[in-house]
């Protein structure tokens, strides 16, 4: 990420939130970015680490409030959702369209099985847009 879009995204943080806990949230999560460009999974629990005093819970609303913020408005993050599945070894990526699907039908969108808990297993997490990543990998190459 240039500092121009840095200072684009935090002035958009601030105009929104002023200089409440969303700015500060924001300003870390940037941060963070500019400094592991190949980071590629962001979620509740890596927010909480990246914030003094998250880690006990009680900033998640704000926490939530600044994701959703940097995946509409500032067009930073992109949403995406996942399935947690004992019966797997790792989570496996979900479309808009499972997720939803799932979740209404009370499917499990790998097996097609009835399953009354999938809700549980299923969590959202974001990826910065491909063009903020970019941005943040040709920066710190020098051009």
């Amino acid at each position: 990420m240039t500092k121009v879009d840095r200072s684009r995204l935090i002035e958009l943080l601030r105009r929104a939130f002023g200089a409440g806990r969303e700015t500060a949230i924001g300003e870390a999560l940037l941060t963070y970015l500019d400094e592991h460009s190949s980071t590629n999974h962001i979620n509740l629990q890596l927010v909480r680490q990246l914030t003094p005093g998250a880690d006990t819970g009680d900033l998640d609303k704000e926490i939530v409030r600044t994701l959703n913020f940097l995946s509409g408005d500032a067009h930073v993050l992109d949403l995406r959702f996942e399935l947690f599945d004992d019966a797997h070894d790792h989570a496996h990526d979900l479309t808009l369209d499972e997720a939803r699907g799932a979740l209404a039908d009370k499917v499990h969108p790998l097996t097609g099985q009835d399953d009354p808990a999938i809700a549980k297993k299923i969590g959202i997490y974001f990826t910065p847009i491909h063009s903020v990543s970019k941005q943040a990998s040709h920066g710190k190459d020098g051009g």
